[in-house]
């Protein structure tokens, strides 16, 4: 049985004791500084293949990383949108995770870059209306080239 097909039936309840085990053997321990992190526990678990532990991460922090890439973009839309976003991120690059700092400090930096990334990309999409009027130097209307 391959990992993805264990954590899923580990997720549903459809499997033993033992595959759990197997499980709780793959999570690598913290630093001892923190060791009392809930948030970097749950993150190791995450790495170990967790899909419930990541489902509690994300709760425990969804509201907040709404909040900040809403006061990044000022939408709210978009800050839904953004943050699916900052999660996606992290659990895809959740086998690279190292605990070397709080998970929120880590979770602070993935979620600024999607924010400057999309500022940037929407910076690069700007538009100019070809109905405006075109202006000279000293604000003469230009003419129009046919």
């Amino acid at each position: 049985m391959e990992v993805e097909q264990m954590l899923t039936a580990y997720n549903q309840g459809f499997i033993g004791a033992q595959v759990k085990e197997d499980i709780e053997k793959k999570i690598e321990p913290l630093p001892p500084e923190f060791a009392n992190d809930i948030d970097l526990q749950l993150m190791a678990r995450v790495k170990a293949g967790d899909d419930e532990a990541f489902n509690q991460l994300m709760h425990r922090h969804e509201k907040t990383v709404v909040n900040l890439v809403y006061r990044f973009t000022g939408n709210r839309e978009i800050a839904h949108d953004l943050a699916q976003e900052v999660f996606l991120r992290i659990y895809r690059a959740s086998g690279r995770f190292e605990a070397r700092a709080k998970f929120f400090t880590y979770l602070y930096k993935v979620t600024l870059n999607l924010c400057r990334n999309q500022r940037a990309k929407a910076m690069r999409r700007q538009t100019t209306s070809l109905n405006v009027t075109r202006r000279g130097r000293g604000d003469e209307e230009l003419p129009i080239k046919e």
